[in-house]
């Protein structure tokens, strides 16, 4: 049987941050970038969302010192299966159990989509990413193999 499959394969999240000086570029004042790419996130993995409806979760942390400031963001890569309907399928991200964005596949795949950030998004600790799908085959697709 084939699965319905979409990948998250490049995520990046920019945090922009004010705290105490850390090992990373700053950009002016004490005002800093932080980049935390997909391989500290998930373990160099992509994110696989399979089913009808797929969802995972990843987590951020922010320590007590750091505080994000605005202009901070979310970069995202989508590879999809070719049997899923682009225009009807979706990928949707939340930040901390509230949506941040909901893309179409058709809108995400072949390139990255950078996704703003409000910094009230945000809390010290953890804070927890989550990427749903909704998928569907293109109209005449069949799960099952013929034979």
């Amino acid at each position: 049987m084939r699965r319905l499959i979409t990948f998250v394969t490049s995520l990046s999240i920019c945090l922009v941050i004010v705290g105490p000086p850390v090992n990373v570029h700053a950009q002016a004042g004490d005002t800093q970038v932080i980049e935390i790419g997909l391989s500290d996130l998930n373990a160099g993995q992509p994110v696989n969302l399979s089913g009808l409806m797929g969802s995972a979760n990843l987590e951020v942390h922010i320590p007590n010192t750091f505080q994000v400031v605005d202009h901070s963001w979310l970069s995202v890569k989508v590879n999809s299966s070719q049997v899923l309907d682009q225009d009807r399928s979706s990928l949707t991200i939340g930040l901390n159990e509230r949506q941040v964005a909901s893309y179409r596949l058709s809108q995400l795949t072949g390139g990255v989509m950078k996704i703003d950030l409000s910094s009230g998004m945000f809390h010290q600790g953890l804070n927890t990413l989550t990427f749903t799908a909704m998928l569907h085959l293109r109209r005449g697709k069949c799960l099952i193999p013929a034979g």
